[in-house]
């Protein structure tokens, strides 16, 4: 009861909230990936430790 009446007033809160760190999860994500890309041994520095433990 007390939920349904507060959440007209919390939904635009929180909908921001979400897409704010949505936003913030995309931009630094992208950002990692242009770095990653940009330098190759970054790529090799990346994925060889990777491969290594999936092949070990």
């Amino acid at each position: 009861m007390l939920g349904a009446l507060l959440a007209p007033t919390w939904q635009p809160a929180y909908t921001t909230i979400a897409l704010a760190v949505t936003t913030l999860v995309m931009v630094s994500v992208s950002l990692v990936f242009a770095v990653v890309s940009v330098t190759d041994r970054g790529w090799t520095e990346l994925i060889s430790p990777l491969a290594k433990f999936t092949t070990a």
